[in-house]
């Protein structure tokens, strides 16, 4: 399992509430950016050091508990069996397996131990014993329906003539008929399930929820031959009769089949207007098109989506003009997911077009558009875009000026842009030292911290003395991540070059392990950093001093600057 380093805890809190694109790839040689990334996460290239492994949890257990003559011992056995199935650690499962079963035939054991064990056994097969398994505890109605889900994982036809007869049943259970459905939809065939499952689908005595499991499970077995049925419940006054239609046509693909699905999208509820836009979508992408524009605005979010995808099979430009409504939608995935296709039609010959969508979104009253034009501005390196870049980086929404000063970091390379951005890194760096701003928030540092890497990159010398006033702890008001930034800044604009007095505060930072207020990880791996770009083999005892595991990314940074030391000629 993956856990976030604790180097990250303070970025992770602080972004938390804001919108984070999530994705792309963190290789500094890679093409795409990932939106809100650092430099220092990816200059130099340590590798995945932002997240690391935990330790799966010992076992905690002896298999030949299962034998214990105490049964409470066999119960927590087979328990913790269930607990840890997955664990890697756990390489016993054929042998653990075997015993279960043995124990289970046995017929010595009470119903509490059988049901345990029975639950472990379903967790650590494969399927190869669903038989074996389903003859030995089947009988139980508590074990069964755990038994007859798994069948279905793992598409063993075991019970299928037992779901086959409850379906014909009238007095079957509404929980044991949801499992029948549930199993022919995935095992059954259109020549022996039809009958019946439309015998279901017509009852009167069958629950909403399950005449729909009937109704999809019809759909997944027949690919033609329904379309009279669809049509009987659409002219019924069945209730959800829509949605009930749309999941009997599923597989169909005829004239008539497009003709009712459309009906449906005109006239059923939000999940049967999007099951058949989906169809229509699958089977005919001009109708769907025609279809799609009603539903951008609609309150379903799902429903958006799927016309946000139907207007992708076009290169036309009205549909992608329409696609870029959905830039400011309120579902972040929807957003994330119009400018993914945006971009893709851009590298389909419709760059013009996105464009205008860019300019538009940047020229937005929705924040939500702003921030997801500015990805694309990065994407498309765009830039003649440094202007407006500038200008949003005094926006009152922080998704909006994080992500352009992201933007400028990852573009902005002409001195007059760089000027701009130390302008703006002063006037908030002057409002930090005098404390005076209550309105300097944590976003705000890490705006900051962007343009920091930006100077660092770019080796925007003139950022210098603004970026030294970052260094000192001083309570940590200045922000830790946009210290860290400004660290990592520094060493890029004096490599190779010593300066005593700068090395002197690094060494400092990274050697503060205060009981009350220690150092900042994050600016403590940054001077390690900063120490390896200025090449000084002086640093070399403090970078000895540090011990903090081998897989901890200051160790790993260490790593790295001892390298860089070897290879770098001392200058003065």
């Amino acid at each position: 399992m993956k856990r976030k380093s604790i180097l990250m805890t303070k970025i992770t809190i602080a972004l938390l509430t804001f919108s984070i694109w999530i994705g792309g790839s963190t290789c500094a040689l890679c093409q795409k950016r990932t939106p809100l990334q650092h430099a220092w996460e990816i200059d130099p290239d340590l590798g995945e050091i932002w997240v690391f492994e935990l330790p799966p949890p010992s076992l905690g257990f002896d298999l030949e508990q299962l034998r214990s003559n105490s049964e409470q011992d066999r119960v927590d056995a087979a328990r913790k069996i269930c607990r840890s199935h997955d664990n890697p650690l756990f390489k016993e499962r054929a042998e653990a397996l075997k015993i279960l079963l043995e124990r289970i035939q046995s017929r010595e054991e009470s119903t509490t131990v059988r049901r345990a064990m029975v639950s472990a056994a379903l967790l650590v097969s494969d399927g190869k014993e669903a038989k074996q398994i389903w003859d030995l505890g089947s009988q139980d109605p508590l074990t069964r329906p755990l038994i007859e889900g798994r069948l279905i994982e793992w598409k063993n036809p075991t019970a299928l003539e037992l779901w086959r007869a409850r379906i014909q049943n009238p007095s079957t259970s509404h929980g044991e008929l949801r499992v029948a459905l549930e199993g022919i939809a995935i095992l059954g065939s259109q020549e022996k399930d039809q009958a019946s499952l439309i015998a279901l689908l017509k009852s009167n005595s069958v629950s909403e929820s399950n005449r729909f499991l009937a109704a999809t499970a019809l759909g997944q077995l027949c690919k033609e031959g329904l379309n009279p049925l669809a049509k009987e419940i659409l002219e019924s006054d069945a209730g959800k009769r829509y949605l009930l239609a749309a999941a009997i046509l599923a597989r169909h693909r005829s004239p008539e089949t497009l003709a009712q699905l459309a009906a449906i999208t005109e006239k059923g509820d939000a999940s049967a207007q999007r099951m058949a836009l989906q169809g229509i979508l699958e089977q005919a992408p001009d109708t769907a098109r025609g279809k799609a524009e009603v539903f951008l605005g609609h309150s379903d979010s799902e429903l958006r989506r799927t016309a946000l995808k139907a207007m992708q099979t076009s290169d036309e430009a009205q549909f992608t003009r329409l696609q870029g409504q959905l830039l400011s939608d309120k579902n972040v995935s929807i957003r994330k997911l119009a400018t993914e296709l945006l971009l893709e039609k851009s590298d389909r010959g419709q760059r013009a077009i996105v464009d205008e969508i860019i300019t538009a979104g940047l020229d937005s009253e929705a924040w939500e558009a702003k921030e997801q034009a500015i990805v694309m501005v990065v994407e498309l390196k765009d830039l003649q875009r440094m202007d407006r870049l500038l200008k949003l980086l005094r926006h009152s929404r922080p998704e909006v000026n994080m992500h352009a000063a992201w933007a400028l970091m990852e573009l902005a390379k002409e001195p007059e842009v760089l000027d701009q951005m130390h302008e703006f890194a002063k006037e908030m760096t002057a409002r930090l030292v005098a404390q005076s701003d209550p309105y300097v928030t944590e976003t705000d540092r890490i705006e900051l911290s962007f343009l920091f890497e930006a100077f660092g990159k770019n080796h925007y010398q003139p950022a210098k003395k603004t970026l030294v006033q970052y260094i000192p702890k001083n309570f940590f008001r200045m922000g830790n991540v946009s210290r860290a930034s400004a660290i990592w800044a520094l060493g890029k604009l004096h490599q190779g070059v010593d300066v005593p007095e700068l090395r002197r505060q690094l060494e400092a930072r990274v050697t503060d392990r205060d009981i009350v207020m220690p150092e900042d990880q994050l600016v403590r791996f940054s001077c390690v950093l900063a120490f390896g770009e200025m090449g000084f083999s002086d640093c070399k005892p403090v970078l000895e001093s540090l011990n903090e595991g081998d897989n901890d990314p200051i160790t790993i940074a260490r790593t790295w600057t001892f390298e860089k030391l070897s290879r770098s000629p001392q200058k003065k």
